[in-house]
């Protein structure tokens, strides 16, 4: 039987999460892969894309986290009015 809270649960939520995380870190892997390719190029005007790729996939990730920050905090300040 199942039952709200045993394992079945805990399984589920792996089952999302597993791979998620794997698709997100083979895209890091591919990511590192494709700058460590542009740095140890001879071309400067390689190392240059591959500096202002690089600096805006920091910029796109930075912004990624600091909205999800701010939904995360003014849902835990639009729950604490409710009370």
């Amino acid at each position: 039987q199942l039952k709200p809270g045993g394992y079945f649960v805990l399984s589920y939520l792996l089952s999302i999460v597993t791979p998620i995380f794997f698709i997100v870190w083979s895209l890091h892997c591919f990511i590192l892969a494709a700058l460590i390719a542009g740095f140890s190029s001879q071309s400067m005007i390689c190392r240059a894309i591959t500096a202002v790729w690089m600096v805006t996939y920091v910029v796109n990730i930075g912004t990624i986290l600091m909205e999800t920050m701010w939904k995360y905090m003014t849902s835990l300040n639009h729950a604490r009015y409710r009370q």
